[in-house]
């Protein structure tokens, strides 16, 4: 069952600005007017609060969203 209907996977040092931008696009292109947004979102700044289990958590999110966003960057390459 997923929960999110996109998980946006970025590079913070590079992409933090685009990836706040397109899950704000994203959320509400097409939205009716009584609706909060058309499409949930995970971005971890807005999805996620601070647990030990940082990790599993992320895992878990990817797991139930429906397509994976990727914002490809070298920096993205480069991270961990």
């Amino acid at each position: 069952m997923a929960i999110y209907d996109a998980f946006v996977s970025y590079s913070h040092a590079k992409d933090k600005p685009i990836a706040a931008t397109l899950q704000s696009v994203i959320q509400t292109l097409g939205k009716p007017w009584y609706r909060r947004r058309a499409l949930r979102v995970f971005r971890d700044d807005t999805s996620l609060s601070a647990t030990p289990a940082l990790w599993p958590s992320i895992e878990q999110a990817l797991a139930q969203s429906r397509f994976l966003v990727l914002l490809a960057s070298p920096e993205a390459v480069a991270s961990p």
